[in-house]
């Protein structure tokens, strides 16, 4: 037997109001939302932990839990990201780069 959601939802073994998928989306990646910002932040290829604390700097943000930005917060936070080259640009340009 091939168990589906409807099924688990119509057997009343799962409750979907239970489930909680959000995650906020900064530079083409969903950091994790139960994590501060500096460490969500690292999960974007091409940032680190410095780079990390530098944006919340630059933007005056205090390190909060990535859940409880508001939305402006969270524009602003793409915004400042997208300044730096991650993620798969960062990718081609270290692929196209010559060896040593």
């Amino acid at each position: 037997m091939r168990v589906t959601l409807d099924y688990l939802v119509s057997e009343n073994i799962i409750d979907l109001r239970d489930l909680s998928i959000e995650c906020a989306r900064v530079g083409g990646v969903e950091i994790p939302n139960n994590k501060r910002i500096e460490f969500s932040l690292q999960y974007i290829h091409g940032i680190g932990r410095s780079r990390a604390r530098k944006i919340l700097c630059d933007i005056s943000m205090d390190n909060n839990v990535t859940k409880d930005l508001s939305e402006e917060e969270l524009i602003t936070l793409r915004d400042e990201v997208s300044k730096y080259v991650i993620e798969g640009d960062l990718v081609s340009f270290l692929s196209l780069r010559p060896f040593n």
